[in-house]
C-alpha cells in the first residue's frame, strides 16, 4: 500500500452515532447529517431487535436488517455496525471514535459506557444534538398517532 493512501486513512476522522432508527423519519435525517459535519466517516451502530424490546417496551417495527438498508441509502451514512448484544458497549473500543454524536435522548453517563470511554487511548470529542422543540417527527410520536402524513399535510389514517 502506497505511503499517501496509508496517510489518508490515518486522517480520516471517525464519528459514531447509536440508536435504533425505526420508522426513519425526517428527524433522523437532520441528526445524522448533524453528526456527518464532524468528521470523514459517519459509522451509525444499530441497536439488536431483542435490545430495542428491552430497552423500549416494544419491538421495532422494522427488522435490524430492514433498518440497515434504510439507513444505508442515505448519503450521510458511510457504515453500519450492529451494536452489541448485551449492555456493555463494548463496540465503542471496537470502533474508537474519535467524535462521538448522541441523539437529543441519550446520554454518556451509563457506566457501562462511562468504563468503555476510559478505556480508549484518546478521549472522543462528544456532541450533543439538540433536536428542534417539535416533537411530530420523533418515532413513539409517529407509532402513537398511528397516522401518515401525504400530499399538502393531508393527515390520512
Amino acid at each position: 500500500m502506497s505511503r499517501t493512501v496509508q496517510n489518508t486513512r490515518k486522517k480520516r476522522k471517525r464519528v459514531v452515532v447509536f440508536g435504533v432508527f425505526d420508522l426513519v423519519h425526517p428527524g433522523h435525517v437532520r441528526f445524522l447529517s448533524y453528526a456527518k459535519r464532524f468528521g470523514d466517516e459517519l459509522v451509525v451502530v444499530l441497536t439488536p431487535d431483542h435490545r430495542v424490546q428491552q430497552e423500549k417496551g416494544h419491538a421495532p417495527y422494522h427488522t435490524v436488517q430492514e433498518r440497515r438498508m434504510l439507513l444505508s441509502a442515505l448519503k450521510s451514512v458511510d457504515r453500519i455496525v450492529l451494536g452489541d448484544q448485551g449492555k456493555r458497549w463494548t463496540v465503542i473500543t471496537r470502533l474508537s471514535p474519535h467524535v462521538l454524536v448522541l441523539g437529543p435522548d441519550q446520554s454518556a453517563d451509563h457506566p457501562a459506557v462511562q468504563q468503555q470511554l476510559r478505556s480508549l487511548p484518546v478521549l472522543p470529542v462528544i456532541k450533543q444534538y439538540r433536536a428542534p422543540r417539535s416533537r411530530k417527527h420523533a418515532s413513539s410520536t409517529i407509532r402513537a398517532t398511528g397516522k401518515r402524513r401525504v400530499r399538502r399535510g393531508t393527515i390520512v389514517p
